[in-house]
């Protein structure tokens, strides 16, 4: 049995290392398009659910892009809301759709049903969603512009933390974003493999919108359309130059509670989207499509090898031999997890804030365990769990060394 497990860790570590290999590319420069932009016309689609204490200021940092007013409109979808949202939204100078019916009662339901009002409205170049508890970039529309004049139809900017100093969660989640930002996201597009829509500071050319109908049935259904554009041939990219500041959860349930729904919607598109991205992969020689495979088997990698470590290490207690392999499966691991990160974090000039943050970043990061372990046991639920947003969140925007000014 140790040795079937062994075999097993090793195949799961060298999906790993592949992953260490491709964010190498991180460190790489990277140039965005040279044109000049501002001639987009959009449309800005915010889906809210009892979001009054947040909504107001994500529609006055939309209003607010340097960008000529005339050529973005600002939607909500106010969705079942039981509080203000749709009055303040609609004060702040945003066009309100409110949905009071209907079965679906997740954010991609609301998204489907916006889009379809959106449509009805008027002509535009793109299409950009936020999230109710966000703030913007003011260049934010013109980078886009830029961006699709270029020819990109599918872009996801820089998701930057709203609020990292509230607590040791929002600290440990905003230190996750640096490296993912660079070494994930910057690094995929470097070498032309394909970013992942974030549900949040995404733009999509209305061709997207228009011949990709928005699928709400998961809790991941940002994860869904990237699945689809990659596996019909369109990239995602990244556009590393402007940012989107995303509120956290200020405690560790919170924090714990979303991923865990994130994660039960990422575990329903891996499920329903594998065999098609094994197919394609086979099918096309796709180095894009087996990057999506190995994406949408990380919730897994992660179970299997905890799982893995775990029986090994109780091996060794058990039976405390001389060197075995089992030390060498271990040892790569902590070069993997420990040691690595350290580097990425040095690289961008965040390496005192990790080492002050360290320990109660380590906790953090292993409560992804549980959160994949309750995503995978809940696979199938469908309600939009609501996170409590503004009440504590000090709005103060992270400041990553590496990334472009922020609002």
């Amino acid at each position: 049995m140790i040795a079937v497990v062994i075999w097993i860790a090793r195949i799961v570590f060298a999906m790993y290392v592949y992953d260490i290999a491709v964010s190498l590319a991180g460190f790489l420069p990277l140039r965005g398009p040279k044109t000049t932009g501002g001639r987009s016309k959009f449309a800005i689609l915010i889906c809210a659910h009892d979001e009054q204490t947040v909504v107001g200021q994500v529609v006055a940092s939309v209003c607010a892009q340097a960008y000529p007013r005339e050529l973005f409109e600002v939607f909500v979808v106010a969705d079942h809301c039981s509080d203000a949202t749709a009055e303040i939204a609609r004060a702040a100078g945003a066009t309100v759709f409110e949905r009071t019916q209907g079965e679906g009662r997740t954010k991609g339901y609301a998204m489907q049903w916006g889009m379809a009002r959106i449509a009805e409205h008027g002509e535009f170049d793109a299409l950009c969603v936020f999230d109710a508890d966000n703030l913007i970039a003011p260049d934010f529309l013109v980078t886009m512009s830029r961006y699709l004049e270029a020819g990109h139809v599918a872009i996801q900017g820089y998701l930057d933390t709203k609020n990292p100093d509230d607590t040791w969660v929002t600290r440990s989640i905003a230190l996750a974003y640096v490296v993912t930002n660079r070494f994930w996201m910057r690094a995929r597009q470097r070498i032309g493999l394909s970013a992942t829509l974030g549900g949040t500071g995404v733009c999509l050319a209305w061709r997207i919108v228009r011949d990709y109908p928005w699928k709400p049935w998961s809790l991941a259904d940002d994860l869904e359309l990237t699945m689809q554009l990659i596996e019909t041939g369109i990239r995602v990219s990244y556009c590393y130059e402007t940012r989107i500041f995303d509120e956290k959860p200020t405690t560790l349930r919170e924090a714990v509670r979303q991923r865990s729904r994130w994660l039960s919607g990422h575990h329903d598109v891996a499920f329903r989207w594998l065999g098609p991205m094994l197919w394609a992969t086979v099918r096309r020689g796709s180095l894009r499509c087996f990057d999506a495979v190995l994406h949408l088997l990380q919730p897994l990698r992660v179970l299997v090898a905890f799982a893995a470590l775990v029986i090994l290490a109780v091996d060794k207690l058990v039976h405390a031999d001389a060197l075995t392999p089992e030390v060498a499966t271990v040892a790569v691991p902590v070069a993997l997890f420990v040691v690595y990160p350290l580097v990425m974090f040095a690289a961008e000039g965040a390496l005192r804030r990790m080492l002050v943050n360290l320990v109660p970043f380590v906790a953090f990061s292993m409560t992804w365990i549980y959160a994949s372990f309750m995503g995978l046991v809940r696979v199938r639920r469908r309600v939009w769990t609501h996170t409590r947003h503004g009440a504590a969140a000090t709005a103060k925007p992270a400041t990553d060394p590496s990334a472009p000014p922020g609002p």
